[in-house]
């Protein structure tokens, strides 16, 4: 590693910085599997190819004298010795940042948008010294806002770790939440983790039903198959009405309506006739099987 090590210090020098981007393990997946199956002598799967080398790729420094006589020492020197004048910058985003400079600065983004975000979230917002906390909306428990690294080391810890059940994103958000830790992407986080988790896509529910092809209503003419349904309970309108019976012709889509004050079989058996009085008698009647539907006088 030393000598890889000394050729990039040695490349270093036609740049004018180095930025170092952190990639998370779930996001790396397929390097980590390719060192896998060179470190355990694995079977090659189909479809990747090999290139076993004999050498190393550079030269390795100092291994007999006559490297030692061809080699530069002042580039050696370099090699040992990096510039401290060069920086190493690892850039994250903080969110933190943003809220923390309106909350005490009264700082806004140059974008208006962005600004008028910050100002309207802000108000759940505290500044407890140098640290940042959001007051939760139900309890009002301050929670400590972290970065998004922080937050999904915290959901896999929580979801994989020592006490850890595999559970479903939102149970995982819910657990971050109370244990007093806060970031806005939380949920994004919590269902990437779920999506990627091999355990949770092994054991979760799967459809046993076989494949077959989608079976179509034939519709032969207009008013021939009504769709029947009940709305409600709504917000009361005037007179009290708060449900509604709609049927919806599945040829030509017309749609009736009836509001009801309180809905009954007998209700229902009122607005179907009406239906039939005006635009004939139905072929075919479609409902979601509700009880004004499935009650004897509707039936007969």
């Amino acid at each position: 590693m030393d000598a890889y090590c000394a050729e990039v210090r040695k490349l270093e020098k036609n740049f004018q910085g180095l930025e170092i981007h952190h990639v998370l393990r779930d996001s790396n997946i397929a390097a980590d599997v390719l060192a896998k199956l060179g470190s355990d002598r694995a079977k090659v799967p189909p479809g990747i190819f090999v290139e076993e080398l004999t050498a190393p790729s550079i030269k390795q420094l100092g291994n007999t004298e006559k490297e030692k006589e061809t080699t530069d020492p002042i580039e050696i020197d370099q090699a040992e010795e990096p510039d401290q004048s060069r920086q190493i910058m690892v850039i994250q985003n903080d969110w933190r940042q943003t809220y923390i400079e309106f909350v005490k600065e009264k700082k806004l983004p140059e974008d208006k948008t962005e600004a008028t975000r910050v100002v309207q979230r802000s108000k759940n917002y505290v500044l407890v010294g140098d640290k940042l906390y959001k007051r939760a909306a139900s309890s009002g428990v301050l929670l400590k806002c972290v970065l998004t690294d922080k937050g999904k080391e915290i959901l896999d810890e929580i979801h994989s770790g020592c006490c850890g059940n595999h559970a479903a994103s939102r149970t995982l958000v819910g657990k971050a939440f109370r244990t007093g830790f806060y970031w806005p992407t939380a949920l994004k986080d919590a269902e990437e983790l779920v999506r990627t988790s091999k355990n949770c896509q092994m054991f979760a529910r799967q459809s046993h039903m076989s494949a077959h092809n989608l079976i179509c209503i034939p519709l032969a003419w207009p008013f021939s198959c009504w769709g029947l349904d009940q709305v409600g309970p709504l917000k009361k309108a005037k007179g009290g009405f708060e449900y509604i019976f709609v049927a919806i012709d599945k040829f030509t889509k017309w749609i009736e309506y009836k509001p009801l004050v309180k809905y009954s079989a007998e209700k229902a058996v009122e607005f179907i006739q009406d239906i039939m009085h005006r635009f004939g008698m139905p072929n075919r009647i479609i409902t979601d099987l509700g009880s004004p539907f499935t009650a004897r006088e509707f039936q007969y």
